[in-house]
């Protein structure tokens, strides 16, 4: 068999670019709004911060939580040299409103 009778497009390179996502929390006695959240994460650790938000809402640590990739609104107006990992992000959110993620 000819090896051009089944064309093969090449491979892509695997590449691990951090995602920007956005997550708002709503707490008990919290702002009306949500608190807002914003991170830079790979797609794993993206879904390991849905994770824990989901976990945080059913043991009632927090109210209610959206949670996706960042709009392009949001891109235009964030400062990507700040941006956090969604370990620090949540934990600076922990401290403000007493929020136990483990818990």
């Amino acid at each position: 068999m000819n090896q051009y009778m089944n064309p093969v497009s090449p491979t892509a390179p695997i590449v691990y670019e951090p995602r920007i996502w956005a997550a708002r929390v709503w707490v008990h006695h919290g702002p009306f709004e949500g608190i807002p959240v914003i991170f830079k994460a790979p797609y794993g650790q993206g879904m390991n911060a849905a994770t824990v938000l989901a976990r945080a809402c059913s043991r009632h640590q927090i109210m209610r939580f959206s949670f996706g990739a960042a709009s392009a609104n949001q891109l235009k107006d964030i400062d990507r040299k700040t941006l956090q990992r969604f370990e620090a992000a949540f934990e600076k959110v922990a401290e403000r409103w007493a929020i136990d993620w483990a818990a």
